[in-house]
């Protein structure tokens, strides 16, 4: 079911055969992770240098095995210690996207920051968080600087710790689809297909409370 029906809410895709669709969500994923994702596949592409196999070529960072049987074949072919242990880390990155893609959040386009650009590498969803910080080991005077900037005083102290308010980025994956909501449904939209873009109009009425987690 789509989210909003405002029109000013919604983003317009045009595609090859001239169907227009409308948006009016975006799934993005914590940027944290995939951070630790894509460093995780440059170690394993320094590891294994440039790989001829019988499915393709190994080495660039953004590359990915999408299927544990095919890192299977191709550990099987290569001999070197460093291409095996560049494969181990390829599948440590697969098991990591699997389970950060089930962390995936549908933000509404209007809490999308840089929306307007029809690139989905620049959009961000910010969603507000909270951390502890230990205060045990600061001075009188710098927890007390510490608790003013942060609208607390020490009755929000517990165990010599604060909770801090923050907020969590979350981004595309970077691959070529993208998961939308449109007036058909969830689908994945390939973005190298799209022809045409309309961002949504920022001045849409007020909206509702974004994502928690």
């Amino acid at each position: 079911m789509p989210l909003y029906d405002n029109a000013s809410d919604q983003a317009v895709l045009l595609l090859p055969s001239g169907q227009t669709l409308k948006v009016q969500g975006i799934e993005l994923y914590p940027a944290d992770e995939l951070g630790h994702i894509a460093a995780t596949r440059a170690e394993a592409a320094r590891n294994l240098g440039t790989v001829s196999t019988g499915i393709g070529f190994i080495g660039s960072p953004a590359w990915a095995i999408g299927a544990s049987a095919a890192l299977g074949f191709i550990e099987s072919a290569v001999a070197e210690a460093n291409k095996k242990a560049g494969l181990r880390l390829l599948a440590k990155a697969e098991e990591m996207w699997t389970a950060t893609s089930r962390r995936g959040l549908l933000f509404r386009v209007l809490d999308i920051d840089r929306i307007d650009r029809p690139a989905p590498s620049a959009w961000v969803g910010n969603v507000p968080a909270s951390e502890p910080v230990f205060v045990g080991a600061m001075g009188r005077k710098e927890k007390r600087q510490f608790l003013e900037l942060h609208g607390k005083t020490e009755a929000d102290v517990v165990n010599d710790h604060v909770e801090r308010r923050t907020s969590r980025s979350y981004v595309h994956h970077g691959d070529d689809f993208i998961m939308v909501d449109t007036e058909f449904g969830l689908m994945n939209v390939r973005w190298s297909s799209v022809v045409g873009y309309v961002a949504p109009s920022r001045a849409a009425s007020q909206p509702p409370p974004i994502p928690t987690i």
